[in-house]
């Protein structure tokens, strides 16, 4: 059907289509549901071209992997880890609202003087809601560890890698200080300014997110159907922090720095690191769930 449309003599040989064929066969089995289908060009009635078309297709299929993985997995929650979940959202929120209530009314009646220690600052460094944070990835990466079976599954090594880097980078700092080595290297200061840490930081995220996607793209095709639906699951989440703590904090630093609209940096402060800790809040609660799945896959 592919090849409608084209006159015979340019059309491929039997070879070529068999090889196309075994691709198309290779992918299916390789990937989680969405058909690899290598196909020539062919535009569309907008003419814009298929491409488009399918793009959007392997999305929706991607949603209802995604979907049908996380019905698979809320059979396992229960009572116990729901009243978990709220514990730790909880104290997310508390840790929030007193940020939020110590910066208005030292902003509006204390003349922006603290009364409350750094360790409030939800935007600072080893403030307690950060710390709060360092425990929650170790959860995530203990929970991983866990698991039976891993060099069997190895997207589950593949997450254990990208979570280890993450806690490693919040705890030691290591982009912002390599991110400093970026800007001398580079000559940063030169175009960017005050902006410059934040092009270093982003040039080593850059280099750190080739590396692991490519771990985890090596070993997403390489386990079974349905611990790839769970890594899934997973590298989401870690995209969701990703966001909130790369491109929220890069937001943060133009509107602050470049904009200066009042009330700014509060409300960036409390989108970025509030929505970090939420995220992996939730993340912890979703490991939780593919742990007791596994067990429950092992036991049957």
């Amino acid at each position: 059907m592919m090849f409608i449309g084209i006159p015979r003599k340019l059309r491929p040989r039997k070879g070529l289509r068999s090889v196309l064929r075994s691709l198309q066969v290779l992918g299916s089995q390789q990937l989680v549901g969405w058909s690899f289908r290598p196909s020539l060009h062919r535009p569309g009635q907008n003419g814009k071209g298929g491409s488009l078309n399918d793009c959007w297709s392997r999305a929706v299929r991607l949603k209802a992997v995604a979907h049908d993985a996380a019905r698979r997995l809320a059979r396992e929650s229960d009572a116990g880890l729901i009243r978990f979940s709220a514990a730790l959202l909880s104290l997310d929120g508390f840790f929030i609202a007193v940020f939020l209530a110590h910066r208005i009314y030292t902003g509006k009646y204390g003349d922006h003087a603290p009364i409350l220690g750094y360790e409030w600052d939800i935007g600072r460094d080893r403030s307690y809601a950060e710390m709060f944070g360092y425990l929650k990835m170790m959860c995530i990466v203990s929970l991983l560890i866990s698991i039976r079976g891993k060099w069997q599954r190895p997207i589950y090594l593949a997450l254990i890698l990208i979570f280890t880097v993450a806690l490693l980078d919040d705890a030691l700092r290591l982009h912002e200080r390599l991110g400093d080595v970026m800007v001398d290297a580079f000559a940063l200061h030169s175009f960017a300014g005050r902006m410059s840490p934040h092009f270093g930081e982003l040039i080593v995220w850059t280099i750190l997110g080739v590396f692991l996607v490519a771990a985890a793209g090596a070993a997403f095709v390489r386990s079974p159907r349905e611990d790839r639906h769970n890594g899934l699951l997973l590298m989401g989440a870690f995209a969701v922090l990703v966001l909130f703590a790369v491109v929220v904090d890069l937001m943060h630093a133009v509107v602050t720095n470049k904009l200066g609209f009042p009330g700014a940096d509060l409300l960036f402060t409390v989108i970025e690191d509030g929505g970090e800790q939420v995220v992996l809040t939730l993340t912890c609660g979703l490991a939780v769930l593919i742990r007791r799945e596994l067990r429950s896959r092992e036991a049957s």
